[in-house]
């Protein structure tokens, strides 16, 4: 448990400080949505979310954090798989709703690397 808020502390403090020292933009147009029930799932997103301080993206980080400590913590390797690819299709995810460009997945991931080298977990005796 230290681990994990040692972890998530830091990936928390270097995303807000590159966040407030380099602010970085969405600027491709977000496309039209047909679907009257997803349009207004996409609007209220759309409300919610700012188009500012979007590298690195802390949902890709946390996404790989998560996944991470789920599959230290299972036994099974089919759980450590479903654990490892939900981790992977989470954190891809935020391309495919229109909150982050693929730099900002990269961002993340790369803090998440960062992070793991900086607090690597301890071996069990």
């Amino acid at each position: 448990m230290k681990l994990l808020i040692k972890r998530a502390a830091f990936l928390i403090a270097v995303s807000t400080a590159l966040f407030v020292i380099f602010p970085m933009k969405f600027y491709f147009p977000k496309p039209e949505v047909d679907n009257q029930i997803l349009k207004s799932f996409f609007y209220i997103l759309g409300k919610i979310d700012s188009s500012f301080n979007q590298c690195p993206s802390l949902h890709v980080s946390f996404a790989f954090l998560s996944a991470e400590v789920y599959c230290r913590e299972v036994k099974s390797t089919f759980l450590k798989s479903f654990f490892g690819i939900w981790g992977l299709l989470l954190a891809i995810s935020v391309l495919f709703v229109y909150q982050h460009h693929f730099i900002d997945f990269v961002g993340g991931t790369l803090i998440f690397l960062i992070t793991c080298i900086i607090f690597p977990r301890k071996k069990a005796v």
